[in-house]
């Protein structure tokens, strides 16, 4: 066999040979890597954005699909009283969680994001609290504010609704509305931030009647009959 061909061919399997094992200690360094990443906190945190997840989809103002918790203000991300509820539960039951966990046993990453993720459920249910507070004390400005989640209530579910029934209960609001609003026209004034929360709260009920109606309407033909 020539002398040279035989070289080349060496150098081609030792070649071929380096290329596996750097791509064999690549993929070990990669995997050891995410290994060190993980950390005791792993499950509970995705578990937890998981369920914070679904409770944003499930009770959401409209048909977009938030995946934080979302502020006041932000329009179509308002949260409604029972999701504001629905949140502060899973917080709450999730610091319950944590209570039961070995703090001193976790390495470092798992302390850090112990750390972390304590302090973000502290920080979510401080922000669900003031807009809790705030929804107190403009409350009284929306008296028809529990008909109308009422009636989303029963779309989020996907029951049959009676069509008759559903355009005197939308007649009854549209006049409780007005009369609110003849209410607030004789008010002095209101502080700002609560004005502007009332408006938030406002869009979100729109929001959902806009969903409720959009849900029936050319569906439900006794729906689409009574109610315009």
């Amino acid at each position: 066999m020539n002398k040279s061909y035989w070289a080349k061919g060496v150098v081609f399997v030792f070649f071929v040979f380096m290329q596996m094992n750097t791509g064999f200690l690549s993929a070990q360094t990669s995997k050891n890597s995410l290994y060190k990443q993980t950390s005791e906190m792993a499950d509970m945190m995705i578990q937890y954005d998981a369920d914070k997840g679904s409770v944003t989809r499930f009770y959401a103002s409209n048909s977009s699909q938030e995946n934080r918790f979302s502020r006041p203000d932000a329009g179509s991300g308002y949260n409604s009283p029972e999701r504001r509820q629905r949140f502060l539960a899973l917080i709450a039951d999730y610091q319950k969680q944590m209570l039961k966990l070995d703090f001193n046993s976790f390495d470092i990453n798992g302390k850090v994001d112990y750390i972390l993720f304590k302090r973000n459920l502290e920080d979510q249910a401080y922000q669900l609290n003031e807009e809790q507070e705030k929804y107190v004390k403009i409350a009284k400005y929306l008296p028809f504010e529990n008909r109308i989640y009422a009636l989303e209530k029963v779309r989020r579910r996907g029951l049959s609704v009676v069509g008759q029934e559903v355009a005197k209960e939308l007649n009854d609001i549209n006049k409780e509305i007005i009369k609110s609003i003849s209410g607030v026209k004789k008010m002095d004034s209101v502080e700002m931030v609560l004005a502007d929360y009332a408006s938030a709260s406002i869009r979100g009920l729109q929001s959902t009647l806009k969903n409720y109606y959009s849900f029936y309407n050319g569906y439900d033909p006794m729906f689409t009959w009574w109610v315009p």
